[in-house]
């Protein structure tokens, strides 16, 4: 499945109008909104437009300012879209279908799996070849080419194993969705927590590759953008500091350190993305980390534990 930029630009208008549903997307949305408030824009509005189309204006921001540049960089219109767009079409097709789930009736079974499908189809896409690098124009293919940069592209880019794995475990999942016994449903919703943080790991080994290689900022900043939302859910403080580098970049006043410090600061958070060290892996560079050196315990609303508790999950404090 292709989705031409136009098709999604629709798409994610539909969604704002009729309603914002998922947790991810709501931070998307209260995020940006914060972001244009910070920019001196009111409420419910980010760069000058609802906040809810957040998406669309980052996307149609870079074709204007690439259109218009000497030295535009290439193919970043087209990874925005994957990142910001397609990237949130699978997440909210698989939450959808944790609302299914919920209602526990077997003839939503074809609406069950029409929602894996369609998440599959963002995701993966009809063109792609099997852990092919060049064919492919979806997030699989983004995937299979961020893979290469940290030696996990052994035939199929890890990522994607366990992205196709793990939706097949839904699948299976959705199955158990009855109204007598809600254990499909929490099996759903533990795989659909293990889901995002595997969607977020080429996002984060994109990142780190374009600082690593000292890439175009524009590309850096993109980046940036599309985690922010989850680094704010994560820790305020460290929200404002990547806002700030944000500010560098666009200026041109950033430095090595700056960089440095933006690689850092993500992988103290990776626990919670719902990543490891040993997940996103090294970059051919040499950069990494150790999962028992980074993951610092981040305070809870002033209260600072004395282990990491980011990955304790609402199902878990319910069983």
């Amino acid at each position: 499945m292709f989705c031409h930029f136009s098709t999604l630009q629709q798409s994610l208008e539909i969604e704002s109008r009729y309603g914002i549903e998922g947790p991810i997307r709501n931070y998307y949305v209260n995020c940006f909104d914060q972001v244009g408030q910070m920019d001196n824009e009111n409420s419910g509005y980010f760069d000058g437009s609802p906040v809810h189309n957040y998406a669309d204006t980052l996307i149609l921001d870079l074709f204007a300012a690439e259109s218009g540049s000497s030295t535009p960089t290439r193919g970043i219109e087209k990874e925005a879209v994957l990142i910001l767009g397609s990237w949130m079409r699978v997440y909210d097709n698989l939450y959808q279908t944790l609302k299914i789930c919920a209602v526990g009736k077997v003839y939503y079974s074809h609406e069950f799996e029409s929602a894996v499908s369609l998440a599959a189809a963002f995701w993966i896409g009809r063109l792609q070849v099997y852990g092919d690098n060049t064919s492919g124009t979806m997030l699989y293919n983004l995937a299979e080419r961020a893979a290469v940069n940290f030696n996990q592209d052994n035939g199929e880019a890890e990522v994607n194993t366990k992205f196709i794995s793990i939706l097949e475990e839904m699948r299976s999942a959705g199955q158990n969705c009855h109204d007598q016994d809600p254990e499909g449903y929490h099996d759903l919703y533990r795989l659909l927590d293990k889901m995002v943080g595997v969607m977020f790991t080429p996002l984060i080994q994109n990142l780190i590759h374009y600082i690593a290689t000292d890439a175009d900022p524009k590309l850096i900043e993109l980046y940036l953008l599309a985690l922010l939302p989850q680094i704010r859910s994560c820790n305020p403080n460290y929200f404002e500091l990547f806002f700030t580098h944000i500010g560098y970049l666009s200026s041109g006043d950033y430095s090595i350190e700056d960089m440095v410090d933006i690689i850092d600061y993500l992988q103290s958070m990776y626990s919670c993305f719902g990543i490891t060290c040993k997940d996103v892996g090294f970059h051919t560079t040499g950069v990494g980390c150790d999962d028992g050196i980074v993951a610092p315990n981040v305070p809870l609303a002033g209260y600072v534990p004395n282990n990491d508790v980011r990955n304790v999950s609402f199902m878990d404090a319910i069983v």
